[in-house]
């Protein structure tokens, strides 16, 4: 068995994010970010500013005329989309051969963009934390992978407590690790390190984030699912009601549907 500190230093290893998406998530991590300046940010990188107006002129936004500005793609697609556009596109290239993760990861930063449009308020960086949630998960799959070890699963409702025991850390401390090496916004990482574990941390912004992460990773969990969804733990912590929270995973998988057809 390989040993916990082979698992950080793989995952400190992984490419690094472009230059552009690293700038992006500092600005839209700010309450005073604006569209010029999110427009300008992305008008420096040509990958990703033929990226946005290839989405914005596809079927998927809905665009009724020919869009050819930066500015107006991002004013079309939103923030939210282009975050993860930005940010998706260095950590898709990590998952190539992990479409399910890279799913789900797109759906819970998404699911937090649709709880702030029902009206409730994650904190400032939360759909990045969502974005990069699991990718811890991707260093652990890769090395058991390689290594040829298979881990076991004493509770399948909590599996990263058998990723701690079995491996001496789990996929969040992971992604907290890697998440600090990508130097993403203060906060984010330890949101990150607590998704499973928020009651650990104080009262505040990162405990709230945290917390947010959580929910929207259990309802992205559930899209795929025929009965009603509902999780107690979400009620405690965030005052969501059973049919909001099952309001909120419908339009999720709305919304998923359309951004997963702007990355094919």
């Amino acid at each position: 068995m390989f040993a916990r500190d082979d698992l950080i230093r793989e995952a400190q290893s992984l490419d690094p994010l472009p230059a552009s998406s690293a700038q992006l998530a500092r600005i839209l991590t700010r309450e005073d970010w604006s569209l010029d300046e999110v427009a300008k940010t992305a008008a420096l990188d040509q990958a990703l500013t033929g990226r946005l107006l290839r989405a914005a002129n596809s079927a998927a936004s809905g665009s009724q005329h020919q869009i050819t500005s930066v500015g107006n793609a991002v004013m079309r697609l939103g923030p939210s989309v282009v975050m993860s556009l930005a940010l998706g596109q260095g950590i898709q290239s990590q998952m190539k051969d992990e479409e399910v993760l890279w799913r789900h990861s797109v759906g819970t930063a998404l699911a937090t963009e649709v709880m702030r449009k029902v009206g409730l308020n994650p904190p400032p960086g939360t759909f990045i934390a969502a974005l990069v949630h699991d990718v811890g998960k991707l260093v652990i799959r890769r090395k058991l992978k390689r290594s040829g070890i298979t881990l076991t699963c004493s509770n399948p409702d909590q599996p990263w407590q058998d990723e701690s025991d079995q491996l001496g850390i789990d996929h969040a401390e992971l992604g907290g690790n890697i998440a600090r090496t990508w130097e993403l916004p203060e906060g984010i990482p330890e949101a990150v390190d607590h998704h499973h574990c928020s009651h650990l941390l104080e009262d505040g912004p990162i405990k709230r984030m945290a917390q947010f992460v959580a929910a929207a990773d259990a309802i992205t969990h559930a899209l795929d699912r025929e009965e009603p969804f509902w999780n107690p733990m979400i009620t405690t912590h965030l005052g969501i009601k059973p049919d909001d929270q099952e309001k909120i995973r419908v339009a999720t998988g709305k919304v998923l549907a359309q951004v997963m057809e702007l990355y094919t």
